[in-house]
């Protein structure tokens, strides 16, 4: 946060019982800038009790009160300095903060806006007001003020940071990686313009050049936890899941929120010690019980373990992850399990072809049940899916039409509590269309003779594992002084 003024001339001085006004204001905006708030908040009230509707120490004393978290005294002080002096663009600004940080949205914006209609070239409400808006998603109307505030200051670091992060988000990395690199020009130990580019370089892959920016964030910063789980990402993206696992623990030791304990716990179980990783899973859930992560690692871990029923159950809660999008069908019910003797269901298309690929060989099995199965895949897999045994109709398009269930092709094994030894395993059960295939065979016995040949293939990098979500901060505020 800004210091309530640059300008105020340096001089040491404690509390007196008889000071004048603007030698007490003078003092307590030493001592406030100096960081030293008892000092400050006391010469504050001293200077108020000489002259009690002092426009500026009303505002900066409320400046004091808000950055120790008592914004509902901030914002009386502060109103009362706007009565006294409105034309105080610095005071709007600040207000703004004070709404901002009370919940009161419109509020802040409005005080945003005012203080930039009497003061239109001011970096710093350019900023705040762009941090609002970001807020609430309007990412292009911050990117504009942003731009504002850096064509009136262009050495403001924090602007660079924040207009980077909003570029981040809209998509454009590597615009915004170039707010940091100019950030980090003018202030090379700024571990939050680390941090961001940290994660510009991890959205554009390059996982080397992220772990530095995040080592360097550390170094700046080393409380910084986010940096070591962000950091702990870029490696285990590059396969050192070992090391990965070390500034995972560090991050729990600094902050042991739900979402750290996962990914320690995924770091474990990247590196195959199943056993270790479910108790942080169990202990984040304890924290919160809905974490989507928590849970979707625990359906892997005891599909792996062959804990079916457990891992199905737990698979079913898949929707809550940022990563999946969820399923539904308006105005049909989704099945849960209930009889289907004589029922028709819809069996709905979910995640990748492979992944429809091997649970479609579930059609026969609610087929056995009595039930009419109809599904509804991607078109590239239409004709494949009609020879599926169990399936009456495939088709594409909009998931709809008169059924009495539908259900995600994946949801199927934990609505019939399917286990190990329970798995539909009759093979073949996709079937390629014969004039097709035998198309096929004489095209390849033209191009490569009669015997057939094997080649084997492997993945041409080491297969990592996703182990953490990339978080970005906050960007700034500003406070201001005149």
């Amino acid at each position: 946060m800004a210091s309530p003024s640059d300008t105020t001339p340096r001089a040491d001085r404690t509390p007196s019982t008889s000071p004048s006004c603007p030698t007490a204001l003078a003092f307590a905006l030493e001592a406030h800038r100096a960081g030293r708030l008892d000092d400050a908040e006391a010469l504050y009230r001293e200077a108020l009790a000489s002259v009690p509707d002092h426009p500026d120490a009303l505002h900066y004393y409320g400046v004091l009160l808000h950055q120790r978290g008592d914004h509902c005294s901030a914002a009386t002080l502060l109103d009362r300095a706007l009565v006294l002096d409105a034309s105080n663009a610095e005071c709007w600004s600040n207000r703004g903060l004070v709404a901002a940080a009370s919940g009161q949205r419109e509020l802040s914006l409005h005080c945003y806006r005012h203080a930039l209609q009497l003061k239109p070239a001011f970096a710093d409400a350019h900023n705040n007001l762009a941090v609002a808006l970001q807020s609430h998603g309007a990412l292009d109307e911050a990117v504009e003020h942003y731009r504002r505030a850096l064509a009136v200051d262009p050495s403001h670091v924090d602007v660079h940071v924040n207009l980077g992060s909003a570029l981040n988000k809209l998509g454009h990395h590597d615009d915004a990686y170039a707010h940091y690199r100019i950030a980090l020009s003018l202030d090379p130990h700024s571990a939050q313009a680390h941090f961001n580019a940290g994660n510009a370089r991890q959205a554009h892959g390059d996982f080397a050049a992220a772990a530095d920016h995040f080592r360097r964030a550390i170094a700046a910063a080393p409380a910084f936890a986010d940096a070591y789980v962000n950091l702990g990402t870029a490696l285990g993206k590059l396969g050192e899941y070992k090391e990965a696992e070390q500034h995972y623990r560090q991050a729990v030791a600094l902050n042991g929120n739900a979402t750290n304990l996962v990914c320690l716990g995924a770091s474990l179980g990247a590196q195959g010690r199943h056993d270790e990783e479910e108790p942080f899973y169990q202990a984040a859930l304890a924290l919160e019980p809905d974490q989507p992560d928590a849970h979707q690692n625990l359906a892997w871990l005891y599909l792996k373990r062959g804990d079916y029923p457990r891992g199905w159950a737990e698979y079913a809660k898949r929707w809550r992850a940022s990563d999946y999008e969820a399923i539904a069908v308006e105005g049909i019910p989704e099945w849960r399990g209930e009889p289907l003797n004589g029922k028709r269901i819809l069996l709905v298309r979910e995640q990748g072809f492979g992944d429809q690929f091997q649970f479609l060989r579930y059609a026969q099995v609610l087929a056995e049940r009595g039930a009419s199965v109809d599904v509804c895949v991607r078109a590239p897999l239409l004709e494949l899916t009609q020879r599926v045994p169990g399936v009456r109709r495939a088709w594409t398009g909009t998931p709809g039409g008169d059924y009495d269930f539908w259900v995600s092709l994946m949801s199927v094994p934990s609505c019939i509590g399917t286990e190990l030894h329970t798995i539909p395993a009759a093979v073949p059960y996709l079937f390629a269309d014969p004039v097709k295939a035998a198309h096929c065979r004489a095209r390849l016995r033209d191009t490569v003779g009669a015997q057939p040949r094997s080649v084997l293939c492997g993945p041409a990098v080491r297969p990592s594992v996703t182990i953490a979500i990339v978080r970005c901060r906050l960007p700034h505020s500003r406070l201001c002084a005149r």
